[in-house]
């Protein structure tokens, strides 16, 4: 999910973990985010705000437990349930669908295992955070 907070000092960066009892909180991919406020009869723009990905994790901290819960947090089973048969149909020639269609369901299968690798990452850097 995202979570949105205000910046004191500089922007973070990589991953930043806080453990809650049995709960891993995870946030990363940082990013600087203007806050629109209004002030009276005019709209001020605020730079000190960020946005970040936030993944809880409950249970074991381990590798796939955290992988996994990170995906999750993304493509539900639904979501995940779409993609593969959107991706057996862009792979059936005769399933009748257009170029354009094909090539959507083509990228959202790729983008789902960009995530994968980026959730493989976070995971091994959340693991070297809580050690």
């Amino acid at each position: 999910m995202k979570s949105y907070g205000t910046l004191i000092g500089e922007l973070p960066t990589g991953v930043e973990t806080v453990v809650e009892g049995a709960l891993l909180r995870i946030y990363f991919d940082f990013a600087r985010k203007d806050a629109v406020r209004s002030a009276g009869s005019e709209d001020v723009v605020v730079e000190d705000q960020y946005v970040c990905e936030n993944v809880d994790v409950e249970g074991e901290h381990d590798y796939d437990n955290i992988v996994s819960a990170i995906i999750m947090d993304r493509y539900d089973a639904n979501k995940r349930d779409a993609i593969f048969a959107n991706l057996e149909m862009a792979r059936d020639t005769t399933s009748g669908l257009t170029e354009e269609k094909r090539t959507e369901y083509l990228q959202e299968y790729a983008d789902y295992q960009n995530y994968r690798t980026k959730a493989k990452e976070v995971a091994k850097a959340v693991l070297e955070n809580i050690k």
